[in-house]
């Protein structure tokens, strides 16, 4: 059982955790904050994200009201009128961010990437508080690569993380929701997918990432009209508000926050290669598909998946060949249990993350 280093756990400790732009950075803090209350029962965290309306739909699936500061999107795309409106922001962020931790006193903030870091941080430094950063990906974000020049300690999810010298980083792991996976036919019910599929029918869930993935829908439903995978059901969350059948076997869902639900039912998954997804997939040893996104920043998605099929029953395909190899990829994943690997035992992130989290804060 892993236990928190008692030397540290003795007065109560406020945690900062900075999360915003994408589900990929906000999940892991979450799990993070939500491992830290229920294993240490002196600590308190609190949240900081920016202003955009998908992060707030996340944080308050988890019940979390976090501090929010006028960020939303990058200040180095988009228009020129789009330049300065998102630079002003960040300045008025900073200010904003710099009387919050003023107030808030953090012992230790953890920064998760986007573009709320810069000016938490800043601030943070100007408050002279310990610092972190967790980088989700197999390829350091702008964000990271940044702070690395200030020689900040920096937690990994994937044991390589292009360009940084691994001397100045340490390998944790990717923080993960704790899930309790029910009966396959109890999750269906809950989803309003009981009267619809049989729950002796092989699922294959269709995960696109919290902004969503038209290409992978197109493809799909180009697959399978042609009668392909008849006795398969595919189903893919967050691509429509209601539930909804197309083509023969394949089932469009809302937006689902209990995840839980979703790997339940699934048998195999098709994912995309975000961090966090491929934690939580690789966590509960579901055989899946990763098709990186090919227009993901520097190109960081197809990175995080030739790592993670090294270590579990996984393959990869190339966005461009989905059409052509598809359909042979799948039929491996559900019918062929050979190439399956022994998968490679995960550590607890969140133990590792936290007690380094406290070391620093007791070495201040």
């Amino acid at each position: 059982m892993n236990k928190i280093n008692k030397m540290t756990n003795q007065k109560s400790k406020k945690i900062a955790l900075v999360a915003g732009g994408t589900g990929g950075h906000i999940f892991p803090a979450i799990s993070l904050g939500e491992w830290i209350v229920k294993h240490d029962p002196k600590a308190s965290v609190i949240f900081f994200c920016g202003n955009r309306q998908l992060e707030g739909n996340i944080y308050c699936s988890h019940g979390i009201t976090p501090i929010v500061l006028p960020v939303k999107g990058s200040p180095f795309s988009g228009s020129l009128k789009q330049k300065i409106a998102r630079t002003v922001n960040i300045v008025r962020a900073f200010f904003n961010a710099f009387a919050y931790l003023r107030e808030e006193s953090p012992d230790f903030i953890l920064f998760f990437g986007g573009y709320i870091s810069f000016p938490v941080y800043l601030a943070a430094k100007l408050h002279s508080l310990p610092v972190a950063i967790h980088e989700q990906n197999a390829c350091a974000g702008m964000v990271t690569r940044f702070l690395a020049k200030f020689n900040e300690l920096i937690f990994t999810g994937f044991k390589a993380c292009w360009p940084l010298d691994s001397g100045k980083t340490v390998y944790t792991g990717i923080p993960i929701r704790e899930f309790n996976l029910l009966p396959k036919n109890m999750a269906m019910e809950e989803l309003g997918l009981s009267c619809k599929i049989s729950s002796n029918s092989k699922i294959v869930l269709v995960l696109t990432g919290s902004l969503g993935s038209e290409t992978i829908k197109t493809k799909l439903l180009s697959l399978v009209s042609g009668g392909n995978f008849s006795d398969v059901q595919f189903v893919m969350p967050a691509t429509s508000e209601k539930v909804e059948k197309v083509r023969h076997n394949i089932w469009l869902l809302p937006r689902v926050w209990k995840a839980e639900l979703l790997f339940s039912i699934a048998d195999a998954i098709i994912a995309r290669a975000g961090g966090s997804s491929l934690a939580e997939i690789g966590a509960l040893k579901i055989p899946a598909i990763i098709i990186p996104w090919k227009d993901a920043k520097d190109n960081h998605q197809y990175y995080n998946a030739r790592e993670f099929v090294q270590e579990h029953s996984a393959l990869l395909l190339d966005e461009d060949d989905v059409q052509g190899k598809l359909e042979i990829v799948l039929n491996q994943v559900l019918y062929d249990t050979n190439w399956m690997s022994s998968h490679t035992k995960q550590d607890n992130a969140s133990f590792k993350i936290y007690n380094k989290m406290l070391s620093m804060v007791n070495e201040q």
